[in-house]
């Protein structure tokens, strides 16, 4: 063994010879670094409160009827916050009752190439992409109070009010649709299968359930624990029970469905109520193919004789 780690490859090879191991310089600094504690971010509560508390004259119907009842965030260009409208019955109603009003806090950071963004994120149909209620506003400064500095910049956009809390929920429920249902299977796989089933025998369609229109049930507790499909199914004509069955075998979180036995009791229940409840049962239609009716192809005595002339003739391209 020792004669074969001194070739390789037919080469004489020499193993490499170490050296002792180094040992480390310590460096010496002739003083210490210097530290400075970073200063926590604290809100200029003063700002805060005369945005809340001003009148954004660029909102629809009358302005002084909109009231700002939430500050929303702010950053580095701009703060946010939600008005509502608070106006009376005998006031024309605005396109829209809530909007997030956004506002730059310096004139070098305009809001216009924000804007540009969003109109052309908003020209598709998606509905996962926050929209502009109304264009923003081109500023000019004497009309706020502002310097000449804020004319022609994009002082405020009006976006949608997201009442599902935050946007930055939609990140953790994506990762969480994607940790807790792609790739895994069990029977509650099976469940939504069945549900699919139902829901295609409501809307007499081989469709599925517009996985585009997600929406969370407030009518009912249990369905409200998860988000789930098929909303189009409550404008046929079925009891409740039945819809928020398929609704609950629908439900984007498998945990939220029901199970094998759970599902088999409901409709057994759900089956004998209405035998006891003396409900009138459409009747059974014969599925089965109807036998083939019997075509006569024997061709008229008349054709055969005009086929039988025609067939003495010498047609060529040319007498045709």
């Amino acid at each position: 063994m020792v004669e074969l780690t001194r070739w390789y490859r037919r080469v004489r090879h020499t193993p490499p010879m170490f050296g002792p191991p180094r040992i480390a310089r310590r460096s010496i600094f002739l003083w210490s670094p210097s530290t400075v504690a970073l200063k926590p971010l604290i809100p200029n509560d003063v700002l805060i409160r005369s945005f809340m508390s001003k009148t954004i004259a660029g909102l629809p119907s009358d302005p002084t009827k909109w009231k700002g009842i939430r500050f929303l965030g702010d950053g580095a260009s701009a703060m946010a916050g939600l008005w509502v409208w608070e106006g009376s019955s005998d006031i024309a109603a605005p396109p829209f009752t809530q909007v997030v009003v956004k506002e730059a806090l310096r004139a070098s950071r305009s809001l216009r190439y924000e804007r540009d963004f969003l109109i052309s994120c908003n020209r598709s149909s998606s509905t996962h992409l926050l929209k502009t209620l109304q264009d923003s506003d081109v500023n000019r400064g004497m009309h706020e109070g502002l310097g000449p500095e804020w004319n022609e910049a994009h002082l405020r956009l009006f976006l949608e009010y997201c009442y599902l809390e935050s946007m930055e929920d939609l990140l953790h429920k994506r990762i969480i649709k994607e940790s807790e249902v792609a790739g895994r299977y069990s029977f509650v796989t099976n469940v939504w299968g069945v549900g699919v089933i139902m829901y295609q025998l409501v809307t007499l369609s081989e469709d599925l359930p517009n996985l585009l229109e997600l929406f969370l049930p407030n009518w009912n507790v249990a369905l409200s624990q998860s988000p789930t499909y098929g909303l189009d199914i409550r404008a046929y004509n079925y009891g409740q029970s039945l819809t928020d069955l398929i609704f609950e075998c629908l439900s984007e979180k498998p945990g939220c469905r029901p199970d094998l036995f759970g599902l088999k009791n409901r409709v057994i229940d759900g089956y004998s109520a209405a035998h006891a409840a003396d409900t009138s049962f459409e009747p059974y239609s014969d599925f089965q193919q109807p036998e083939p009716v019997h075509v006569d192809y024997s061709e008229p005595e008349d054709l055969l004789d005009g086929l039988s002339h025609v067939s003495h003739l010498h047609l060529s391209p040319w007498n045709i």
